[in-house]
């Protein structure tokens, strides 16, 4: 019951700011968006004109294309895993919780495995 209440809390609170936006949250919004359309006419335009207007035209241009995207998604799918090992292990989050170093410990550990 606590969570439910806890919920209806939450949302009394917050859903003022929520109902009406003020005039920096619309350019915000604006802003936001023109960077969107601006990320999606790159894609469009190599699809359109083809991989010359991103200068590939060589094969070890092409591997550094790959490379990069294989780097990225794989970093993506690293913490997810990290927290499934340990979720299956049953370590206790909470030992993190009270220590002074809890935050070196989770960022060292990232970086590890951002470099592995």
């Amino acid at each position: 019951m606590d969570f439910i209440r806890r919920k209806e809390e939450l949302a009394e609170e917050f859903y003022p700011s929520v109902k009406s936006f003020g005039n920096k949250t619309k350019l915000w919004i604006v802003f936001l968006v023109l960077v969107i359309l601006v990320g999606m006419f790159g894609p469009y335009k190599q699809i359109t004109e083809g991989h010359l207007v991103t200068g590939m035209r060589d094969n070890v241009v092409w591997g550094v294309y790959i490379i990069n995207f294989i780097f990225f998604v794989t970093i993506s799918y690293s913490e997810p895993f990290i927290s499934g090992v340990l979720h299956f292990f049953n370590t206790p989050w909470s030992s993190f919780q009270n220590n002074r170093n809890s935050d070196h410990v989770i960022i060292d550990r990232n970086l590890i495995f951002i470099l592995l």
